[in-house]
């Protein structure tokens, strides 16, 4: 059983971690399971070497979209 508080953070860490690399959660969940802000469980994640699930397909789009916009000025 856990007990402390240091243990209960712990669980709740492992936990958060594990359910983001299962992709369960997204990383705002997982802080939220985490209990901690979003910027302190990706440092976390960052400590713990875990990779960040990360959709590029957005970021493609608006550099297409981009690149679109600037052929139609020329």
């Amino acid at each position: 059983m856990i007990t402390n508080k240091s243990n209960i953070s712990e669980y709740r860490l492992s936990k958060a971690i594990k359910s983001y690399k299962t992709k369960e959660v997204n990383l705002s969940g997982a802080s939220e399971i985490a209990g901690m802000p979003y910027r302190e469980f990706m440092e976390k994640l960052d400590i713990k070497n875990v990779s960040l699930n990360m959709n590029t397909m957005p970021i493609e789009y608006g550099l297409s979209s981009i690149k679109k916009s600037l052929k139609k000025k020329k």
